[in-house]
């Protein structure tokens, strides 16, 4: 197994997407810190809106995560959809038969990484965003439980998406396909949460509303709120749930289909 992992951990490192979507991160993660520091200051300025200083302060320290999870998927995704397009698939397999062990690495490799991304944006964002509230007047609420416990859920999301990405990838295997059905999948379910939550509100039914938290990332931002999102979500450990039941289902899913699937 050292040495699956090794050989997977190097077929990230010798390409250019690790830090090509590093960067990318980290320009995304520059513009949320910007946007994240506006919100919190008009939250302040209207005597917090409605929010808790915990909740204000875990979004910004959590910064980046809307784009970073799905980053992370990006890469779980690429993680098994390379072997396909450069059609190295048929000699990995050949070289270790027992396929499950295969995906196993690559599972443990997806979520280290997606890990890192994650803890390369909390770094970034816990003293930035500490300065911000600094400046505003404002304490950090760093050493409130429910703030460190909303962090280092970030980093689990992050280590689960890379795993649903390369679900996603087992599932498709052509690259381009795999990646493109992630992004429109991804958006497409923010649109489709945004309008049950309208609609919800318009009807008065807190029930279609409350879909939106048990679908992938709004469950996600249910985990990493250090105040329960709204009245019709579940509770912070009923989103984590959720997202590590959509993990576990992605790499059961994965593992069987790659087992089974004749590769060419």
């Amino acid at each position: 197994m050292t040495g699956l992992l090794r050989s997977e951990y190097l077929k990230i490192i010798t390409t250019k997407v690790w830090w090509t979507m590093l960067l990318g991160l980290l320009g995304i993660l520059a513009l949320a810190l910007l946007i994240n520091g506006v919100i919190v200051a008009e939250a302040l300025d209207n005597d917090f809106n409605n929010q808790s200083l915990n909740q204000l302060a875990a979004g910004i320290y959590t910064s980046g995560q809307y784009f970073g999870v799905l980053f992370s998927a990006i890469l779980g995704t690429l993680l098994i959809t390379n072997e396909f397009h450069h059609q190295t698939a048929t000699s990995t397999f050949l070289a270790t038969p027992r396929r499950v062990e295969v995906v196993i690495a690559k599972l443990v490799v997806a979520v280290g990484w997606g890990v890192l991304y994650g803890l390369m944006c909390t770094v970034i964002s816990i003293p930035v965003g500490a300065a911000i509230l600094s400046s505003l007047d404002s304490e950090s609420a760093l050493g409130e439980g429910d703030v460190l416990k909303a962090i280092l859920l970030n980093l689990l999301a992050f280590g689960v998406w890379a795993v649903l990405g390369l679900g996603i990838g087992t599932l498709l295997q052509n690259q381009v396909g795999a990646v493109v059905t992630l992004i429109v999948a991804y958006f497409g379910a923010q649109v489709v949460g945004a309008i049950l939550l309208a609609l919800g509100e318009a009807w008065d039914w807190d029930w279609l509303g409350g879909v939106y938290y048990y679908l992938p990332y709004g469950a996600t931002q249910v985990m990493t709120s250090a105040d329960k999102i709204a009245d019709n979500a579940p509770a912070w450990w009923g989103g984590m749930l959720l997202v590590l039941l959509y993990g576990a289902v992605a790499a059961f899913f994965g593992s069987w289909l790659t087992a089974k699937r004749d590769i060419t």
